[in-house]
Parts: structure tokens; C-alpha cells; sequence
């Protein structure tokens, strides 16, 4: 783990009741240079009204597999490892394109954040592969209820399905890719922070299924398996264009500080 900046803020730093009782969870205890650094990310989420619009924020890139699996903002949605995907300490979860994926323990239906007409998805993705596969959704195709967001790494680009419209880009995918809607009638989809495209589609209310990440959870059977390499993944209530800014900003800082 890289650390930088004065080392006498080891023993002087104060720590935000949200980051003690995110530590206090956590098993075995970071080192008290990555406890700086969960600060610094809690810290600038706060200030920047992204942390109190978050049901779940899942930091893949951590010290131990059990504290990856966390959900930073409550003690609720925690995810679960399904075939034992490989973790890797400060990079994240792998997976092998076939039966391995995260259930992240939150299902959109049940908020409390997430809503039908205010809410984002979306993934850090560090390190692709090739082929078309699921990084992060649910998806109930009898009634188009769902988001979803899936990788084609070797055509470099990625599509993301909102409730049953598909809005697929010519980019690489490896990045942090979200998507996120505050109105009825249309979704916004960012990448590494910056704004990629309005897609007109009406909403529909939130699918009743867990949400996976390194697979897509349709109709509750996990399909298009990811071999590709995740450091984090959320989900909450609507973004602004500021607010994803400022999410990308601090996600970027403990990547880096950590050497993601």
C-alpha cells in the first residue's frame, strides 16, 4: 500500500463517526495508513452530498477479502462471494467467466434510496478481459423492470440496459461507468466522472432481485459471466452531475492512494 502525505497525521488524524463505525466492523483491523485513507474517501464523500444519497458503496480494492465485501455506509448489504472468485488485496474481486460473481446484497426494490425515478448503479472496472459480459445489474425481463451494465472489452465498448431501453457506447469499459436517473422519462450515463449521453426511457419501478457484480442477475439465475477485474460498485438514490464528479474524484484518491 503506498501512503503519502505527513506521517504525523497518524497519530493526529480524527476520525468521522462514519469511518469508526465502518472500521469497527471490519475484520482483520486496516493498518492505520489505510484507515487515513477510508477517512479521506468517507470525508469527501460527506462534504460532497454523495455518502447520504448511497444505499450501498462496496470498496473491492481492500486489505482482506472478508472487509471487501462490506457495505461502507451501513451495516445493512453486505455482499456475499458465490463460487469463490479470486481477491486480490487492493485490487479487487476476478472472476472466471463462468460460475464466479458477487451477489451485493441489495436489492432495488427495497431502498431504502433507490427509487424509481431517482436512483444510480454503477461499477469500478479495473482490468478487462474479452468477450460480451455482465459487470453489474438485475433485470426481470417479463416486465423490463432492472439496470444493468455489461462489457464487450475486446470491441471496446459497453452497453447498459434501463428499464428494457439500451443505450451501448464505443469506449473501452475499464473505468468507472455509472448510470443514473432523476426523471421519468430519461437516464444519464457517465464514465471516469464526465457526462456520455442522455437515453430517453421511461421508468419503471425497481426490480425485486438481488443486484450481482461479475454477472447479471436475470429473472433470479445468474447469466453473461465477467473474467474481468472489479475494485467497487454502488448504488443509491440520483446523482447530480457535480455529485458524480465528486464520487469519481474520491474513489480515484484511494485507488491511487492504495495502488489500484
Amino acid at each position: 500500500m503506498t501512503y503519502f502525505g505527513n506521517r504525523g497525521l497518524w497519530r493526529q488524524a480524527s476520525f468521522r463517526p462514519e469511518t469508526k463505525a465502518l472500521i469497527a466492523r471490519m475484520s482483520p483491523t486496516p493498518s492505520r495508513a489505510r484507515q487515513i485513507v477510508i477517512n479521506r474517501l468517507i470525508t469527501s464523500l460527506i462534504r460532497d452530498g454523495v455518502w447520504a444519497k448511497l444505499d450501498v458503496l462496496q470498496v473491492y480494492a481492500a486489505d482482506a477479502q472478508a472487509n471487501a465485501l462490506l457495505n461502507w455506509v451501513s451495516s445493512s448489504f453486505n455482499a456475499s462471494a458465490v463460487s469463490s472468485p479470486t481477491f486480490t488485496t487492493d485490487r479487487g474481486f476476478t472472476f472466471n467467466g463462468t460460475t464466479q460473481y458477487l451477489s451485493m446484497g441489495f436489492t432495488p426494490s427495497a431502498g431504502p434510496l433507490y427509487a424509481q425515478n431517482s436512483h444510480t448503479l454503477g461499477r469500478w472496472l479495473r482490468s478487462g478481459a474479452s468477450g460480451n459480459v455482465g459487470d453489474i445489474g438485475a433485470r426481470e425481463t417479463a416486465t423490463n423492470k432492472g439496470a444493468t451494465i455489461a462489457s464487450n472489452v475486446a470491441g471496446s465498448g459497453y452497453t447498459i440496459v434501463e428499464s428494457g431501453v439500451s443505450s451501448s457506447q464505443a469506449t473501452s469499459p475499464v473505468a468507472n461507468i455509472l448510470l443514473t436517473r432523476s426523471a421519468a422519462g430519461s437516464f444519464d450515463i457517465y464514465k471516469s466522472g464526465a457526462f456520455v449521453a442522455n437515453v430517453t426511457a421511461s421508468s419503471i419501478a425497481p426490480p425485486t432481485i438481488p443486484v450481482f457484480v461479475g454477472a447479471l442477475n436475470v429473472d433470479s439465475s445468474a447469466t453473461s459471466f465477467s473474467a474481468n477485474q472489479y475494485s467497487a460498485a454502488y448504488a443509491g438514490a440520483a446523482l447530480s452531475a457535480g455529485e458524480v464528479l465528486a464520487l469519481q474524484n474520491a474513489l480515484q484518491a484511494y485507488m491511487t492512494a492504495v495502488g489500484a
